[in-house]
């Protein structure tokens, strides 16, 4: 195997896919997006592909461990930028850093490809992903409203190793919307956003929202019942979901102590 078939990150080295590792690379794909299909509730982006077509068409880099397929990035190299397509690690593996390997290993792709813009992108929903990211040094650049879901695109200038620029109000409100807009094709119900109730603090944004019916009506009956307020955070993009049970400063403190905010700023 020669060099340029090799990628390494620290510790890990990951190599190159060839045509006998796609029946694994499908099943460890299939397997590390399990839980997100759960959370979304529609198939992930990576699981709609054809696996034979990416492997033709774009970078397919594997990390064994034990000689086993433990994770695996598929990287798509762009005018002016490199997209990182998917991580994926085996979920028995997840915990051990691979992820971090496989994220840091996608930004040393970049560089040797003289890219210094890293692109990705993960469902809007998945809170979990986007705050990770975000921890990393990725921002939120755009959120995408398709059919059945809603995307986060997120951006690293990698020659920028500085804090990151903190997120606007508009990008902290088109987030927000896109996460209604999936409450809504989940659950049936129309939904706006109370846009005049938005409360700013030094650590994001708390967004309100209702039925439209409600709004319309004004009946009780049509009002919402269980749905929190939301928190987009300023450093990230991502979403904290308030709830109902106890008064809001209760979640505030709470996502607070978890995340160093202040939550009284």
């Amino acid at each position: 195997m020669t060099q340029s078939e090799l990628l390494r990150a620290g510790d890990s080295v990951l190599e190159r896919a060839h045509s006998d590792d796609l029946p694994a690379l499908l099943a460890l794909q299939r397997s590390a997006y399990a839980r997100n299909k759960t959370l979304l509730g529609v198939e992930p982006l990576p699981l709609l592909a054809d696996y034979a077509d990416i492997m033709r068409d774009m970078e397919v880099w594997l990390a064994r461990r034990d000689k086993s397929l433990a994770g695996a990035l598929i990287l798509q190299p762009r005018d002016g930028d490199l997209l990182i397509w998917s991580i994926a690690s085996d979920p028995a593996a997840q915990g051990g850093g691979l992820g971090r390997a496989l994220l840091a290993a996608a930004e040393e792709r970049a560089r040797r490809l003289g890219r210094d813009v890293v692109r990705l992108y993960t469902g809007t929903l998945l809170t979990h992903l986007v705050g990770w990211y975000g921890r990393h040094g990725y921002q939120v650049e755009r959120i995408e409203t398709l059919s059945d879901r809603s995307v986060t695109h997120m951006i690293k200038h990698l020659s920028r190793q500085s804090t990151p620029i903190a997120i606007s109000k508009g990008e902290a409100m088109r987030i927000a919307l896109g996460y209604i807009e999936q409450l809504q094709r989940e659950n049936g119900i129309e939904l706006e956003l109370l846009e005049g109730e938005t409360i700013e603090r030094s650590f994001g944004w708390i967004f309100f929202y209702q039925s439209k019916c409600y709004l319309q009506s004004g009946c009780l009956s049509d009002a919402l019942a269980g749905y929190a307020p939301i928190v987009v955070a300023r450093a990230d993009g991502r979403i904290h979901v308030t709830g109902t049970a106890r008064p809001l400063e209760y979640y505030l403190e709470e996502s607070a102590a978890a995340e160093g905010w202040n939550s009284q700023d």
